[in-house]
């Protein structure tokens, strides 16, 4: 379900908003002369991330990475 209020009434009631919000687990709708511009969920705090997978797709292998390469590194070995 989803709260519907005006941002005038969040801006004075903003901590009892949030407190029904957090009691019932709706949503909180904010409208500005009737139109909505932004909605405040709350967390579920039962929700376990994950790190695993987090980064898939995100880089891609375009050589084979086993194979040993002939270049030459500028690097110094103490």
């Amino acid at each position: 379900m989803e709260i519907i209020t005006p941002i005038g009434e969040l801006k004075t009631h903003c901590y009892q908003l949030l407190e029904e919000m957090q009691k019932t687990n709706d949503h909180l709708l904010i409208t500005k002369r009737g139109t909505p511009i932004a909605r405040i969920i709350p967390i579920n705090r039962n929700i376990k991330i994950s790190i695993f997978g987090l980064m898939k797709g995100k880089a891609k292998i375009i050589d084979n990475i086993l194979e040993l390469s002939d270049i030459k590194w500028n690097a110094e070995h103490e």
